[in-house]
């Protein structure tokens, strides 16, 4: 065994002896027995990638992963909350992060864990505002020394039948109108659902309009309501044949970029583009001294930011994409 058969059995011997039920134990001891032949089967990773229960932020590892199978043939591991992010995708091994205690075994079976995080707090509200790409930020805490040279590019791999086709003449237009459905919801990344509202009446006459996200995200009304009906494949496939995204900062711009949909991101002013978004987008940044901020939720200045982005704005902006695309 890859683990060792000594410490593979040691370790058994030690979860038998601890006061679980028969089926929990049965459950550890099936997760060891899968790491230890695995780790006999590829070898010893450098160490195991993990997250927390962000999506997105899952989504991003994918550019640096890509990075190092090419250049070392070795799958990366990564523990993940999220295995269809990861679902077909040949560098990865991966591990379903569905219990809490198999971060603890698989420190205990020497394991290195790495959780690539692209910034940090300043205070309870506030984050360091990252000196490169995220993406490439998180290439840094995997120790890829020319960080700088991995691709501003987020990968998913789906099969031609994942991809939900159009099937009208019109512009397919997928929207969001909040990230209620986010793990760490983010005040200052939110835009007016009114003014998502009224981008839509404007949108509908020459443009299919799908909303997905969360189903407690604002419902808005002549759309298509697929809030909360889509699986996560499902969402990427509904991105990947569509003709524009339209959003905040977020999942969906990451799973829109990997599947090549052009995006209209509502950025405000919380973080620069270049800091985590996509130079080929339609980004709507607001230029404030106080700009980017990094703010969760606080703000000194009212949201001023998110404010001066009104509907007709966003609409001028997408009527010239929707223009761009004509024969």
């Amino acid at each position: 065994m890859g683990f060792g058969l000594r410490k593979t059995l040691g370790l058994i011997n030690y979860t038998l002896g601890i006061s679980f039920g028969k089926f929990e134990r049965l459950r550890r001891i099936s997760f060891i027995l899968w790491t230890s032949y695995f780790k006999t089967l590829y070898g010893n990773p450098p160490y195991i990638l993990f997250w927390g229960p962000a999506l997105g932020d899952y989504l991003l590892f994918t550019p640096a992963i890509a990075y190092l199978f090419k250049i070392t043939r070795r799958k990366i591991w990564v523990l993940t909350h999220y295995p269809e992010v990861f679902e077909n995708n040949p560098a990865v091994l991966i591990i379903p992060n569905n219990k809490d205690w198999k971060i603890e075994i698989l420190k205990m079976m020497n394991f290195r864990m790495i959780q690539p995080e692209y910034t940090e707090f300043i205070t309870d509200d506030k984050q360091k505002s990252p000196d490169n790409h995220i993406i490439r930020e998180i290439a840094r805490k995997m120790n890829i020394i020319n960080f700088n040279i991995i691709p501003i590019q987020p990968l998913i791999y789906l099969k031609s039948n994942e991809i939900v086709k159009k099937t009208g003449k019109k512009p397919r237009i997928i929207i969001q109108s909040g990230s209620t459905g986010a793990n760490y919801f983010m005040l200052n990344k939110q835009w007016h659902p009114e003014r998502f509202q009224e981008l839509i009446n404007l949108l509908l006459p020459t443009a299919d309009v799908i909303q997905l996200g969360s189903v407690n995200d604002y419902k808005l009304e002549g759309a298509v309501d697929l809030r909360g009906k889509t699986s996560l494949r499902n969402a990427f496939g509904w991105l990947a044949g569509s003709d524009l995204f339209i959003g905040l900062v977020g999942f969906y711009m990451h799973a829109a970029k990997a599947v090549n949909c052009h995006s209209l991101i509502i950025y405000g002013g919380r973080e620069h583009p270049s800091q985590s978004g996509y130079a080929n987008n339609i980004n709507l940044f607001t230029e404030m001294p106080c700009s980017p901020c990094w703010q969760w939720n606080q703000c000194d200045y009212n949201k001023q930011c998110m404010d001066l982005i009104s509907a007709k704005q966003v609409y001028k902006e997408v009527a010239a994409h929707l223009s761009s695309l004509q024969p």
